[in-house]
Order: structure tokens, then C-alpha cells, then sequence
């Protein structure tokens, strides 16, 4: 393996670490924002959000957890942007 490849792919792992590491913590603000304001996240909730792996989608629904009128309007938009991922 050329020194390049190796650089290279260690630049991909470091990239992938901090990718995930914002997934994380953008997920957490989520359902921190839900337990805050609803009081509790349901196991199916939490099963959604643990699967979105877009930063652009998980950034939107923090938005949509920090106002949402009702529990119901943040899972709608839940489940939407989980229909439309599959």
C-alpha cells in the first residue's frame, strides 16, 4: 500500500468519526429537547432518530423538536421525513 492510500484513508476514518460524533450530539439535542418539552421519548421515536444518519434532516427536526406545538406535531414530521427516506 502506497503512503498516499494510507494518508488517505486515514483521513476518511477522522472524517467519519467526527460525522458520527455530530449525529450524536445532534440526536441528544433532539431528544433532549423532546424529554424537556413533552417530558418523555417514546422507544419508537428514539428508534426514527437513531436511524437518520443526514445532518441537514436531524438538524430540521431539532428545529421542529424545539417548536413543535404538541408531541403529535413532532411526530408527524417524524414520521415524514421517515417515509421519506424509505
Amino acid at each position: 500500500m502506497e503512503i498516499g492510500e494510507e494518508k488517505g484513508k486515514e483521513i476518511g476514518k477522522e472524517i467519519g468519526v467526527k460525522l458520527g460524533e455530530k449525529r450524536g450530539k445532534i440526536k441528544g439535542r433532539i431528544l433532549g429537547a423532546i424529554e424537556l418539552r413533552f417530558d418523555k421519548v417514546s422507544p419508537s421515536d428514539n428508534e426514527i432518530i437513531d436511524q437518520i444518519t443526514d445532518l441537514t434532516v436531524l438538524d430540521r427536526l431539532f428545529d421542529v423538536a424545539k417548536h413543535a406545538k404538541s408531541i403529535a406535531e413532532f411526530r408527524k414530521a417524524l414520521k415524514q421525513t421517515a417515509a421519506s427516506k424509505g
